[in-house]
């Protein structure tokens, strides 16, 4: 039986430290927001929780990355950004059998923004 070799993993682009920093603030507050859509629906946060760090920069409205929260029938749907000389996140989170449920929020370095509810 041949055993199957792992192929290397692509080079890492170098990413600026001042942007890693960025991305480590909307992090954080993306993951507050994660913890916050949990608590609303009593749903254990999950122990593992997205990385930034080697997220791609999105390059158009459908290059989303999935997060599914186990119990909320649902997740995350979230994209980096960047707008000018700063990095925003878009994520989207829903959960499928509440009606309505759609949260939109925008993240950047310094907040958490709702922008949108009620959809899906």
């Amino acid at each position: 039986m041949a055993s199957a070799r792992k192929r290397p993993a692509p080079p890492r682009p170098e990413i600026d430290p001042d942007e890693l920093k960025e991305r480590s603030m909307i992090q954080e507050l993306f993951r507050g927001v994660i913890r916050a859509r949990c608590q609303q629906g009593a749903i254990p946060v999950p122990r593992r929780l997205p990385r930034l760090d080697t997220l791609p920069v999105g390059r158009g409205d459908d290059e989303f990355t999935w997060f599914a929260v186990p119990g909320m029938y649902g997740g995350f749907n979230y994209r980096l950004e960047r707008r000018g000389v700063e990095l925003q996140l878009v994520a989207e989170s829903w959960c499928r059998v509440v009606g309505g449920s759609g949260m939109r929020h925008v993240v950047t370095a310094k907040q958490a923004v709702l922008v949108a509810e009620g959809f899906v």
